[in-house]
Formats: structure tokens, C-alpha cells, sequence
């Protein structure tokens, strides 16, 4: 009996244009989101400008801060 291994492919999250349409349409500051996520404002921007690849574990986690800021913005 013979078993393949088929590696599972990671589906981002979030793409950077998709975050960079979203962080424009809650009129949110890049270096105020990066601290709200806890990354550098140059880094933030580097996966903005799509030089520096979007880490899984980053977008969820720039995901849920985009869902706190909606749920604020709702009250």
C-alpha cells in the first residue's frame, strides 16, 4: 500500500491590497494600525508596498484588530 503525502497549501488571509483598500476605507493610519497589531510602522508599510510577504499568523492577527474597528465603529 502506498501513501502520498499532498502538502497543504496556505491561502493568505488578507492580501496587501486587500489591506491597504480596507485600512483607506476606515480612514486609518498606518503607524496607528501597526501599533494597534504590534509591528513596526516600516514594516507595515514594506507589506503595504508588497516588498515583504504577509506573514498567516500576522494577517490573522491584522484581521481581528479590522474586526474590533468595526465593531467600535458600529456603536
Amino acid at each position: 500500500m502506498i501513501i502520498l503525502a499532498i502538502p497543504r497549501m496556505t491561502i493568505p488571509l488578507l492580501t496587501p491590497a486587500a489591506l491597504r483598500a480596507a485600512l483607506a476605507e476606515r480612514r486609518i493610519l498606518k503607524w496607528q494600525f501597526a501599533a494597534r497589531v504590534g509591528i513596526h510602522p516600516s514594516r507595515l508599510g514594506a507589506i503595504l508596498d508588497e516588498r515583504t510577504p504577509l506573514p498567516d499568523a500576522l494577517a490573522a492577527r491584522i484581521a481581528e484588530a479590522l474586526r474590533e474597528q468595526d465593531a467600535r465603529g458600529r456603536r
